[in-house]
């Protein structure tokens, strides 16, 4: 998480959210939490402010991207998805039928808009 939200967060002035299995920080928004395809929308509903836009959301768990992001419930449509690439012609998919558009591979990335 932290390469492609610090920027955002440091520079820009971004809040939100981050989920990680073994450590946390709440001055940066790092939440001690294991998401699962059963948990991601209650951990994102416990956490995320009411009525606020998601603008991104960043999946960079390896080998488990696609299952958690295919996971998430309709209502968090985030403006820009990044996920880590174990499996591109099946993120390509979901994208697609999420309605997203692959804009960028890179890295072990991928970029959706």
């Amino acid at each position: 998480h932290a390469c492609h939200t610090r920027f955002l967060r440091a520079v820009r002035g971004w809040k939100g959210v981050m989920f990680e299995r073994y450590h946390a920080n709440l001055f940066i928004g790092l939440i001690q939490r294991m998401v699962t395809p059963e948990n991601i929308n209650s951990i994102i509903e416990e956490s995320w402010p009411p009525g606020q836009d998601m603008a991104l959301l960043s999946i960079l768990v390896t080998g488990a991207a696609f299952v958690l992001w295919a996971s998430l419930a309709a209502k968090w449509r985030p403006r820009v998805v990044v996920a880590d690439c174990s499996g591109l012609a099946a993120l390509r998919q979901l994208g697609w039928r999420k309605n997203y558009s692959l804009v960028h591979v890179g890295m072990g990335s991928v970029f959706f808009l």
